[in-house]
């Protein structure tokens, strides 16, 4: 589970522009009727990104970076240590480990499915993988996110949603940190309106605040000797919830 960060926000700014954002990033859940923050309102996310079976795709990317001419036997060094055994061992009983070239090991993959899964090695996630980051850049959802939100998740509970016609105020939360790369989004499609944003980890303990000059997003991020204040001042936090418990 990840540490989940405290955040929220306050935009205000013309009624025609306000209603467009808050249509765009404001949803209801069908059933509770309850607001939710979404984060693919302002900038989505490629489904394509969402495939299943990651696992191993590093492995696979470095095997499948090599020559198809190199000798697989000669590869030990560009493998990983574990995978370059696991394949030696695997592939040993169908080919002359010696003298196998990434060519032969591709066509036996290929012809052989069942030795996919034994050598940790997937074609087609693989295929995947690669037009996943030669179209976006990224690998997976994970590190697009990472990059385009700034946090891994899309928002979490949402305390409260309020839209007025000029203004609107989320209370939310985020996995590991706020999402900066939002706030970047809502900025550089609404230059006109103003943003103002707190966030809080205490887990990690740090804390800070946006606000943007136009399209710019500025982040003033709290000193350490000042993140107790802040917290207190922006979060209604108390002294006590700082205590260490070391206190008679």
């Amino acid at each position: 589970m990840p540490n989940w960060c405290s955040n929220f926000i306050e935009i205000e700014g013309p009624a025609a522009q306000i209603a467009d954002l808050a249509g765009k990033i404001i949803v209801y859940d069908p059933e509770t009727g309850d607001p939710k923050f979404d984060f693919n309102g302002i900038s989505p996310m490629p489904e394509e990104l969402l495939f299943e079976g990651l696992d191993h795709v590093s492995e696979s990317l470095r095997f499948f970076g090599l020559g198809n001419d190199m000798v697989v036997s000669e590869c030990e060094k560009s493998l990983y240590g574990y995978h370059y055994k696991l394949l030696q061992e695997q592939l040993s009983p169908w080919l002359d480990w010696q003298s196998a070239t990434v060519a032969d090991v591709k066509l036996l993959l290929e012809h052989e499915l069942h030795l996919q899964d034994l050598c940790k090695i997937n074609t087609a996630v693989l295929r995947q993988a690669r037009s996943n980051i030669e179209r976006y850049g990224d690998l997976s959802w994970y590190s697009w996110r990472i990059r385009h939100w700034g946090t891994k998740w899309n928002a979490g509970e949402c305390q409260s949603a309020t839209v007025t016609e000029t203004s609107i105020f989320i209370d939310f939360e985020t996995a590991w940190s706020p999402p900066e790369g939002i706030y970047r989004a809502i900025c550089a499609a609404y230059p006109e309106l103003s943003l103002n944003a707190c966030y809080m980890e205490l887990g990690m303990y740090f804390a800070g605040r946006y606000h943007n000059v136009g399209s710019e997003l500025i982040d003033a991020m709290c000193e350490e000797s000042e993140v107790q204040a802040f917290c207190i001042e922006h979060f209604g936090m108390t002294e006590d919830c700082f205590s260490d418990g070391d206190e008679d």
